[in-house]
Formats: structure tokens, sequence, C-alpha cells
């Protein structure tokens, strides 16, 4: 976001909200510009396309503008004829299904009076009208003169005029400013480029390609798709009987451009002519049945086939911006909503100081898979935690999920833990959801390989054990936990972790004395300085007597590398668990 140029953080973010706050008058007070010159954009975006290619095949550029935009006003104008002639014929029809929508209100009210509160509520209503309506005093009746005011022809017409003024410039305006754009549509890239800055020109050109190619391939497919709908939906009503399928149908193409509600309000209007056209209810039933299965097909099938993530734009953001636009330029706002807020997120993933509009109104995850393991963590939520492990590793290995997801975690956990970030009890909290949450792991990775060794055969190592050796703390024994069952899910049975870690658990084990050691990994997510992880090498080295030493430490450790030649460092599990299969091969168990 804005950052400013003060020191003061109060300060810069006053400025911001200044800056927010004119932004938004200049939004709203000139609407009667800015409405034309955004709506010349979105016709820009789906007609340019059009343009160039004609443009690629030899014609001039202002032939090509003007046939384009000519065939455009064309199509519209015989649009908007057919929808006005078919508009005036259900006027002129409106009058015969009176009767019909009056008995059908009536049958609905008395069903509705008739039933428990609504019955009560009615005779109430009923009550408090009547005492509303008895008069306190007689009062002298009152003589009523009706008189006819003079015609006046020019006033009518200065009065028409004036309401269609609006309209008619607004139209002129979006035709004239998609003119010049499509006219000087490179110059007015270039210019834009150079404003975004010269030093910005390569993502600055890459923000301006990405967002019209999305746009324009965005709008080309909406249209598409809701000219269809249209189609499909005056097509079966035509079949159902009733009037002016066209007109509905060309009214529900329009009304998909609405986000969320433009179904239902593309319904209203057939299911009032629906009730009125017939006595009985077939037709009505049959007509919310129809759209209801278009709207579904449309907006839970196609649509996510179509477009998938392309949209790039959260549910919320989507309702915030058409509540927002709507409230700033009306019903024009509503229809613009979508791609103006479109727009904005692609410019914000090019454009480092848009990006707060990327991470706001984006459907990419806000945070990285380990920042919101992290956060599950630390908000105590082991069990959406470990949901989204499982659904991790049903597409990937655990060790991968371990290497990328939660050591990172971890990490960052055993950092706020050492810097002193977190509050006492907070850290104590944190603790026991990672406990929580290694244990679920660990449960859901055993209940997994239950699953694979009713399908393959059960491995076993030959001979000897793995002992893995945490660091210093909780985090490191978490990770060390996660290791050996990312060992045993290898199927090395026989790999243990001490518990506690550190030299602690390395005198614990030694005095233990169970079988042969093959292999000792030492595990660190952080806080173990190099003096203390060289001394836990050489101590598991002499106590333990394994063949083989490993030491992982997580990237974000800095620069923990242990001075023991006879320990070999790794940067991921991954790398570790390969190292310990060199020196035992799983082989099948005897059965």
């Amino acid at each position: 976001m804005w950052r400013g140029s003060s020191p003061s953080s109060l300060v810069n973010g006053a400025a911001g909200l200044t800056i927010i706050a004119l932004v938004i008058a200049a939004l709203h007070f000139a609407d009667d510009f800015l409405i034309p010159l955004a709506l010349a954009g979105f016709l820009s975006f789906i007609v340019q396309p059009l343009v160039q290619w004609l443009d690629n095949r030899g014609w001039p550029r202002p032939l090509a503008v003007s046939s384009v935009v000519l065939l455009t006003t064309l199509l519209l104008g015989l649009a908007g004829i057919f929808l006005a002639r078919e508009a005036s014929n259900l006027a002129a029809e409106l009058p015969r299904y009176e009767a019909n929508l009056r008995a059908k209100a009536k049958t609905v009210a008395d069903t509705l009076q008739s039933v428990g509160v609504w019955h009560n509520a009615s005779k109430v209503l009923e009550r408090v009208e009547g005492e509303l309506k008895t008069p306190l005093t007689e009062a002298p009746p009152l003589k009523v003169e009706v008189r006819q005011g003079e015609v006046r022809p020019l006033a009518s017409l200065l009065a028409y005029v004036q309401l269609t003024l609006s309209p008619l410039a607004t139209i002129g305006l979006t035709f004239l400013f998609t003119v010049f754009i499509l006219l000087q549509y490179h110059d007015l890239r270039d210019r834009i480029v150079h404003l975004m800055g010269p030093k910005e020109i390569g993502r600055s050109t890459q923000a301006l390609n990405e967002a019209a190619l999305d746009l324009s391939h965005f709008f080309r497919l909406q249209a598409g798709l809701n000219l269809s709908f249209g189609v499909a939906v005056g097509f079966i009503l035509w079949l159902i009987g009733l009037p002016n399928p066209a007109l509905w149908g060309a009214l529900a193409a329009v009304s998909r451009f609405i986000p969320y509600i433009g179904g239902l309000a593309a319904a209203v209007g057939p299911l009032l002519i629906a009730a009125s056209v017939e006595p009985g209810w077939g037709k009505l039933i049959a007509t919310v049945s129809a759209i209801a299965a278009a709207e579904f097909t449309v907006a839970h099938i196609i649509e996510p086939l179509l477009f998938g993530s392309k949209t790039r734009l959260s549910p919320l953001a989507v309702l915030i911006a058409a509540a927002f636009w709507t409230t700033t330029w009306g019903p024009v706002g509503l229809v613009l909503a979508l791609p103006l807020t479109l727009g904005l997120v692609v410019f914000g993933e090019h454009i480092p100081h848009l990006a707060f509009l990327r991470v706001l109104l984006g459907n990419n995850p806000a945070l990285t898979a380990e920042q919101r393991l992290y956060h599950l963590l630390l908000a105590g939520d082991a069990s959406e935690a470990v949901e989204d492990a499982s659904k991790y590793v049903a597409e990937r290995p655990w060790e991968e999920y371990l290497d990328e997801v939660a050591i990172p975690a971890l990490a960052i956990a055993s950092r706020d833990s050492n810097s002193g970030v977190l509050r006492r009890e907070q850290l104590v909290d944190l603790k026991e959801t990672t406990k929580e949450f290694v244990q679920q792991c660990i449960g859901l990775i055993e209940l997994s390989d239950d699953k694979k060794v009713e399908t393959e055969p059960n491995l076993t190592p030959i001979g000897g054990r793995i002992v893995v050796v945490p660091g210093l703390g909780s985090f490191d024994q978490a990770a060390g936990e996660l290791f050996v069952s990312a060992a045993r899910l290898s199927g090395y049975a026989r790999a243990t972790c001490t518990s506690p870690g550190g030299l602690t658990g390395i005198s614990a084990e030694a005095e233990r004395r169970e079988g042969i050691i093959k292999y000792v990994a030492i595990i660190t997510v952080g806080g173990v300085t190099r003096r203390q992880l060289d001394l836990l090498s050489h101590r598991a080295q002499r106590d333990l007597a394994p063949n083989c030493l490993g030491v992982f430490a997580a990237a974000d450790t800095g620069r923990v590398i242990t001075q023991n030649k006879a320990a070999q460092a790794f940067n991921s599990l991954k790398s570790l668990l390969r190292d310990i299969a060199k020196t035992q091969q799983p082989v099948l168990k005897a059965s």
C-alpha cells in the first residue's frame, strides 16, 4: 500500500485516507463524465480484437474502427427497436391478465391469513386499521372541485426532452469515447506506460497487455454465455407458451451481467406473466422449474468450466465491488462492477504500489501454505490445520508437505518464540496446539499407511534402528516426530524419536541400549547455535555409535552448519530420507 514520505505512520495513514476519500468523491460527482468513459472502455475491450483483426489484414485503422463502430451501433439499435416493440406489445396485453393476477393474489393472501401467526397478525392489523379510520369527531363534508388544467404542448415537449437528454448525452459520449479510444489505442497504451515510469516499462507493459487480454477474453466469454442463456430462456418460455418470450430472453441475457442477483432479477418478469396468463398454476410452476434449472446449469456447471479461477476475484470482493459501484454510479455501476474490479486486480499483480488491491480483492490465498499453518496454530485451530494437511498429501508425498509447509511453519514459530514476539500465554497455547497437530498428523499418516498395507507388501528395514534426536525446544521436538512419521511411512518401522531431545535425549537413548543403531538424525528448526549443534552431533556419535550421522537444519535457521566432519548436513527432510535409504534398504517382510 502507499507508504507516503513522512516518517510518521499516522501522517501517512491520514494522507492515504484523504486520497481515498477524494477519489471516491471524484467518482461520485464526476459520474456524468466517468460513466461514459467506463462504458467506452468496456465496449473497446469487446470490439478491439475485431478491429485488430481488420487492421492485420491491411485495413486502414480509421476504416476498421468506423466499420466496427457502425456495425456495433446498428446491432444495438436493432436490438433496442426490437425490445421497445416487444415491451409495447406487452403493455398493450397487460389489461387482459389483470383478472387472473388478482385472483391468484387473493388466493395466496387467503391462504396466508388462514395459517397460524399470519391469521392472528392480519386480525390485529384489521382492528388497528378500523380504529384509525374511526373519526374522533364528526367533521363537516369538504367541497371538492376538480378543474381541468391548461394544456401546454411546449411545456410537455420540454419536459420530454429534459427527461431523455441525459441518457442520450451518455450514449453519445460513450460512442464518441469508444471511437477515439479505438483510434488512439496504441498511443494511449504508450502514454499510460510512460505515466507508470520509464524504469517500470517492462512491468507496466506486461500489466497492460495482461489486463487487455484477460478483460477482453472474459468479456467475450461472458457475453457469449449470457447471450446463450438468454436464447435458451426465450426458447423454453416459448415452448411453455408465455407471451413475448424474446423480450424475456433478452432481459435474462442482460440481467446476467449483474453479479449474484442477475438471474433472480431476470426471473421476476416471466414469473409474473406466467401467473397472469391463465387461471391455473401450471405455467407458473413450469416457468419456475425451467428458469431455476437453466440458472443452476449455467452458474454451477458451465461457468466453472469456462472461467475456472480466471476471474481472479474472491466472492466477497465481487459483492463489495457491486455494492460500491452501485452506490457510486447506480445501475450502470452494478453492470460495470465486475470488469472494473477485475482490471484493478490485474494491475495490482504487476504494480508494487497497487499490490494491496490484489491481496484485498483477488482470489489467490492471502497467506502462503506455511504462513497459513502457523496462523492456524497460533489461533489454536489444530483440526483445520490437519484438514489442510490431508488435502495436501492427497496429491503430494508426505515428506514434501513436511519440507514445504510444516517445517517452514515450525521454523517461523521457533523464530518468534526465541525473539520474544509472543506473549507467555500465547506461547503456551501455541506449543499445546502444535503438539495436538503433530499427534493428529501422525494418526492421519498411520491410517493411510494401514490402507496402503492392505494392497502392498509390508516393508521392514534390515536390522538396526533409526534414532531421531530433536534439537532444543518444543518445535524441534515436533519436527522430529513428524520426520519419524515420514520415515515409518517409507518403510522404516523401527525409526524412533527421543523425548525430550538434545543432550538429555541422547543420554536416555544410550542407556536403553536396544539393538544396533544404524542411523542418527539430528533435526532442528531454529534456536540452535553452531556450537550447540556441534556438541549434539559429537555426543550422539560418541554415545550412540551409529553407522551414519545426519544433521538437518531448516532454511530459516540461517547459517547453522555443523563442523563435525563425521556428520553430513542436509537442508531438506527428503534428502535426509534418501541418505537413510542408502544405509538401510527396505525389503519384503518374511511371511
